[in-house]
């Protein structure tokens, strides 16, 4: 991975996520994220390695998802690499997130569900959070995921 560039690493997970879609028949919806959590909770944890790699795969479906449909951008941070294995983040708004993290825990908790987490980071991503907290929202707010992986 060293000599892969940063537009290399963003490239091959656009083409990861590409590959997905026409594999499992997915449409980059939010809606499709639902299947996605299907598909991973139908996987469970299948050891480190197998879940990495699915975590990886889906991650760059889901990541690529909300790049379509909430205006997030791919990018490389170099320190997430050593914490999460991957140094590909999305960042959406005021959010960075991790989808690979996501799906990973996806894995390994049937109810830590990506279709929910990807909307929670659209909301985010299109201020809702900091609209609904100015006009009184409720108590809430303190657990938007700004900043969630």
């Amino acid at each position: 991975m060293a000599t892969d560039t940063r537009e290399d690493l963003i490239s091959q997970a656009q083409d990861t996520a590409e590959v997905i879609q026409a594999d499992l028949n997915l449409d980059f919806s939010l809606e499709s994220l639902e299947r996605v959590d299907e598909l991973l909770g139908n996987l469970g944890d299948c050891g480190d390695e197998l879940s990495g790699r699915a975590a990886y795969m889906f991650g760059c479906y889901v990541g690529e998802v909300l790049v379509r449909q909430a205006g997030a951008a791919w990018a490389v941070q170099d320190d997430m690499n050593e914490l999460f294995g991957w140094p590909l983040m999305l960042h959406a708004g005021p959010v960075a997130a991790s989808p690979f993290v996501r799906c990973y825990r996806r894995l390994e908790d049937d109810g830590d569900s990506v279709a929910i987490w990807g909307q929670l980071v659209v909301a985010a991503a299109s201020h809702r959070f900091d609209k609904e907290a100015a006009e009184g929202g409720s108590d809430e707010q303190a657990d938007s995921p700004a900043g969630t992986t």
